[in-house]
């Protein structure tokens, strides 16, 4: 079988989010092996026949037709192709501050993951077609090119199946707490809190009581007397204009609940403070 081989390195000039250091493009040879060895940067296959065999550390992947398989920065590997069947592919190598969390969105790295199949083969093969198609002109057309590599991670995270349930716990109560920073000063409730994440009030009081032990109506109330004692050091307004701009309707109230927590009244608290 001839072998058809075309790579082209990249010098990056650049400082993007990502940066390319090489595209490339193999039918490889029954006897095709690389590695083992150590990237400092990721690199991206995408199988277009054949089949292969991916390693990383002490795991054995198989590659078919279809399969996109990331090699980690870092980390020792070798790939190499069955000899009855070898495979071809496309690649792009990349890295970027925030590479490692953008690529375990994409359903990599999480669980020692380093393969996934593509789920439409023929958008994959004709986005990777496209980013490596560049000839003499890849260092010329460098911007293109990430526009181009721009476009895969689009149609990885459009296809990832982990990526479009990220609705993860972690993240929810993160939108939560970016909520109630936002907002402690207006009337929200639990049922408002319920509908800015898409859950039902129930399923947000467990996700509170899993995360701080506690309802997510007394996280705010202390998160609202925090603020308070914040504003009781830190500026001249009133007890009242405290209750009021920390999302108390009824200062009395707001007195009882401050007194409950710190076991002491607003006033004494700020003669101490």
């Amino acid at each position: 079988m001839d072998k058809k081989y075309k790579l082209f390195l990249l010098e990056n000039k650049f400082q993007y989010n990502f940066m390319i250091y090489q595209i490339g493009y193999e039918a490889c040879s029954s006897d095709h092996r690389f590695g083992p060895c150590i990237r400092d940067f990721y690199v991206f296959h995408f199988v277009v026949s054949g089949r292969g065999y991916f390693k990383v550390q002490d795991k054995v992947f198989e590659l078919k037709k279809g399969d996109v398989f990331l090699v980690p920065a870092g980390i020792l590997f070798e790939y190499y192709a069955e000899p009855g069947d070898p495979y071809e592919y496309y690649w792009v190598g990349f890295n970027g501050v925030n590479s490692e969390e953008i690529l375990q969105n994409l359903g990599f790295l999480k669980n020692d993951c380093y393969v996934r199949p593509a789920q439409d083969f023929e958008t994959m093969k004709k986005l990777m077609v496209e980013l490596c198609d560049y000839d003499e002109n890849a260092k010329q057309n460098y911007l293109r090119i990430l526009g181009d590599f721009y476009k895969v991670l689009g149609y990885l995270s459009n296809n990832n199946p982990i990526f479009e349930a990220s609705t993860s716990s972690s993240s929810i109560m993160k939108k939560l707490m970016l909520f109630i920073e936002n907002n402690y000063a207006d009337d929200i409730t639990v049922e408002t809190m319920a509908e800015y994440v898409n859950l039902h009030r129930s399923n947000v009081y467990r996700l509170f009581k899993c995360a701080y032990n506690t309802s997510p109506q007394k996280f705010l109330a202390d998160y609202r007397i925090d603020r308070a004692l914040y504003l009781l050091k830190n500026s001249q307004m009133s007890i009242k204009e405290i209750a009021y701009a920390t999302g108390f309707s009824d200062p009395s109230y707001f007195c009882k609940m401050f007194k409950k927590k710190h076991l002491k009244t607003p006033q004494e608290a700020r003669k101490l403070l």
